[in-house]
This record gives C-alpha cells, sequence and structure tokens, in this order.
C-alpha cells in the first residue's frame, strides 16, 4: 500500500501540473533521441467545440542514473486518459501486473478524491480525499495540460495574485510561485516552483522545481514535455524528467578510493594483460559498474514518457465511472 500512495503522489504530478519544453537543452538530448526513434500515432476525433476535450495513450517509460553510466532502458509502462467533464479534470492511470502487486491496478482522481482500484474486476480498493487542491492554482492545474493553453489569461490572473512574473522576450514567460503554497510536503521542504511558458505556441514548457529534504540534500526536478504539431494544433507526445540531487554530506571512511566518473576514464588493456592481471587476482569482472566518488551520493536520474497511440476527443465517461460511484 505503501508504493501505491507514492506512486499516486507520482502521478499528480503528471496529471496535475506536468511541463513542457520545445528547447533542445543538451541534458535533454538523450531523451529527446529516444522520440525522435519512436515516432506517434495520433488520431484526432472531431468534436462540437473542435477543441481538446479528452486524451489517451499509452506510456512507455525509460529511465536511466548518472551512478550507472548506461544509456536510457525500458523501465516499465502504464496507460493515461484524462476528460473534461463539467469544468473539473477527471484524470484516470492504468498499470499492468507485477508493478504493483499481482492484479492490473488503476488510480482515478477528480478534483475530490483519488481512487485506488482492481483494473479488472472494478473494485475500488482504495478512496482517498483529494487534499493536493490549491484553490488559488486552479487556473493553471484545471487545465488540459497535453495542447495549447489560454496563456493571455494565465498571465492575467498570475499578475492579479502578485506572483512573479517576467517575460524576458516575447515568446518566454516564466512565472515563480510562492513556495508557501507547497510548504506542506512531508520529508521536503519546498524552496521554489517556477512554470515556463511558450506565448507564442501557447503551451507550457517546462516545470523546475527546488526542494531540501530532512537531511539537508538539495533536489531538482526539471520536467520538460515533448510536443508534435498535428493539423495546426500542438499535441504532447511525452515528457523528459530530470532529478538531480545533490547530497549535503560525504561518506565518512570512503576518502582516498580510487573512481571513475564514465567508461571513458577507465584504463584500456589488452586481453593477456586482463587476463594476467586477472590471475594475480589485480583484476575482476564488475556486472553493474557504479560511477562517481563512492563518498558522495549525488546523482541525476532520468525519466523519460514517450506516449503511443495517442486518441483525442475519444475517451468516454465511462472509464470514470467509480469517481462518479464514490459521490
Amino acid at each position: 500500500m505503501k508504493r501505491l500512495k507514492k506512486a499516486i503522489g507520482m502521478m499528480l504530478g503528471v496529471l496535475i501540473l506536468a511541463s513542457c519544453e520545445n528547447g533542445t537543452n543538451r541534458k535533454f538530448k538523450e531523451g529527446l533521441k529516444i522520440f525522435k526513434d519512436n515516432p506517434v500515432t495520433i488520431n484526432w476525433k472531431a468534436s462540437e467545440t473542435e477543441e481538446m476535450e479528452s486524451f489517451k495513450a499509452d506510456v512507455t517509460v525509460y529511465s536511466k542514473n548518472s551512478r550507472k553510466g548506461s544509456n536510457a532502458k525500458v523501465s516499465h509502462s502504464y496507460r493515461i486518459a484524462t476528460r473534461k467533464e463539467n469544468g473539473a479534470i477527471l484524470s484516470r492511470v492504468d498499470f499492468p501486473k507485477g508493478q504493483f502487486g499481482e492484479k492490473n491496478r488503476t488510480i482515478l482522481q477528480n478534483d475530490k478524491e483519488i481512487v485506488i482500484a482492481d483494473s479488472e474486476s472494478g473494485q475500488v480498493e482504495l478512496r482517498l480525499p483529494c487534499n493536493n487542491k490549491i484553490e488559488e492554482l486552479d487556473y493553471l492545474t484545471g487545465n488540459m495540460i497535453y495542447g495549447r493553453m489560454n496563456v493571455g489569461k494565465i498571465r492575467e490572473i498570475s499578475r492579479k495574485l502578485n506572483f512573479d512574473v517576467t517575460e524576458e522576450n516575447k515568446e518566454e514567460m516564466t512565472i515563480n510561485l510562492p513556495y508557501q503554497y507547497f510548504a506542506d510536503q512531508g520529508n521536503y521542504g519546498r524552496v521554489s516552483t517556477k512554470v515556463k511558458f511558450d506565448t507564442a505556441d501557447e503551451i507550457l514548457t517546462e516545470i523546475e522545481t527546488i526542494d531540501i529534504d530532512l537531511e539537508g540534500n538539495t533536489i531538482t526536478t526539471t520536467i520538460m514535455p515533448v510536443y508534435e504539431e498535428y493539423n495546426g494544433e500542438m499535441v504532447k507526445v511525452g515528457q523528459i524528467s530530470i532529478i538531480d540531487t545533490k547530497m549535503a554530506e560525504l561518506i565518512d571512511g570512503l576518502e582516498g578510493i580510487e573512481y571513475f566518473n564514465s567508461i571513458d576514464e577507465i584504463p584500456e588493456a589488452t586481453k593477456e594483460e586482463y587476463e594476467k592481471a586477472k590471475s594475480k587476482g589485480q583484476a575482476f569482472d564488475v556486472n553493474n559498474m557504479r560511477y562517481g566518488n563512492p563518498a558522495d551520493l549525488s546523482n541525476v536520474e532520468t525519466i523519460i514518457e514517450v506516449y503511443e497511440n495517442i486518441s483525442i476527443n475519444d475517451c468516454d465517461k465511462s472509464e470514470f465511472k467509480l469517481l462518479e460511484e464514490g459521490r
């Protein structure tokens, strides 16, 4: 159950206030290549308003950690569905077997509650109140975040709330949200939250949060969604998240140990030299090489979520019926 609650927190970050960016920042280079190698299919069903009223997609997640030195690999998958209903945003995430026990599980959410259910039987396992809702930020979180947003309205409301709004050029707007809104983070204390928009394409381009945990470690999370243009509209096709953890202190007793920051720093040897050193106990095989200073557990984790089989305006209300039954 603890894992389920942790997953809820992760999904809230993805489904309520996700971020995005069209830039080609170097740190996102590997993630962008994965999107290039995995073209997406988009089906946009016509609606009366011609706007994005619902969104669903299959998601494949790739991940890597700077301490392991390998390329990003597939770690898991899930399915997302989101729908506007009477001014509220309904969200659904379906996880396959093996990720949270031996059952297929579904997490649903609206502005009042979170529901965890067995995907196959529909039996509700847990209902939780949605305590994370911040009324003043509803103009941000109450939007569909898979396409264009009303950036003009967001600018207007942000200034009325006296938020720090900066526009360094004609195409970029940054809003600094007061840390007080995120004060109750459990084991973390929020230092800053920045939300960026592309004012030309009217899309959310990035969210950066900085937190400090109880041990003084600093965690900087940057989320950059990736878009694709479809019939003149911007459609989110996934996102790249980078979690940079800086440890406050080093581990005692590990000073002076030789280490390598990458495979390129490891000295090369011929097969004969290796076999000779191995026979003397001076060399051995390492299957999961850990890079970096062993006394410093700082690391950078990269999570790449690639959407597949995107379907717009084809998400039926029945997919969220468990939320309706709980009212």
